[in-house]
């Protein structure tokens, strides 16, 4: 789970450094893009930014300036920021801004706001697992008859979500393309259940659920949990009381 980043980021973030913060949006389609970045972006745009990253919950919030009100509609774009620093000053050694991106968040709503000699913009933010938490799955068959899979560990339940449902959902509507992810192979991170025993589990079993409701109960089966990286990529994580100190978040 170690983010790499340079030794000249390192020595800036633990001194007196010029941050730098990527925010670059990206339309739904990824067919134009609008950088209101800090330091370096459009004319510096950026007061203040927020998010928030939970195990099963994800959200933020962006406060732009907007005086000459050249921002656009950015209501359903995206952005993965980057957080780090300008290495380049303050005698660190780099060669510019430096940064690391955490997970994906969309733009779901978008406020002008005007005071006297001043205009702002304010971007709420929501992350992959509230939009899941909202998105239901979709069922293949003849009702009240669905089709099954036999045999299914509950890394393959996950899997199955996270790759293979979404992309039916692709198929049919067209609507969920720009939430196709990715599970990372499990690697030395199994519990000698989440990949090793095959569960009885059904879906909709008291109500209709979210496909985030369906991959939690599914997760609390086991002592492992999901983090999300950029990318749209899923890691399963199973923390013990013996691992090294592999995380460092600066």
């Amino acid at each position: 789970m170690t983010r790499s980043i340079s030794a000249e980021l390192l020595a800036a973030q633990q001194g007196n450094y010029r941050p730098a913060i990527n925010l670059v949006f990206h339309d739904r389609d990824d067919n134009n893009t609008e950088d209101f970045s800090f330091a370096v972006g459009t004319s510096n745009r950026l007061i203040q930014c927020q998010f928030h990253e939970y195990l099963y919950d994800d959200y933020g919030f962006v406060v732009l300036r907007n005086n000459d009100l050249a921002i656009p509609d950015l209501k359903g774009w995206w952005v993965e920021p980057g957080f780090g620093a300008d290495t380049s000053v303050g005698g660190f050694g780099g060669s510019g801004e430096e940064y690391e991106k955490i997970r994906r968040y969309w733009v779901t709503n978008q406020q002008k706001i005007s005071a006297p000699g001043n205009q702002i913009v304010i971007l709420q933010f929501e992350g992959i697992w509230r939009r899941m938490m909202r998105h239901l799955m979709l069922t293949l068959g003849i009702s009240p008859v669905f089709g099954a899979t036999m045999q299914k560990t509950i890394y393959d339940i996950l899997e199955f979500f996270i790759e293979e449902n979404l992309k039916a959902d692709v198929a049919s509507s067209g609507d969920r393309a720009y939430m196709a992810s990715t599970l990372e192979a499990i690697g030395d991170q199994s519990d000698t259940i989440i990949d090793i025993i095959t569960v009885f589990f059904d879906l909709n079993e008291h109500y209709i659920e979210s496909v985030g409701e369906i991959m939690q109960r599914a997760q609390n089966l086991t002592k492992c949990y999901l983090r999300v990286k950029k990318g749209m990529v899923f890691e399963v994580r199973y923390p013990q009381t013996s691992d090294s100190g592999d995380a460092t978040y600066y």
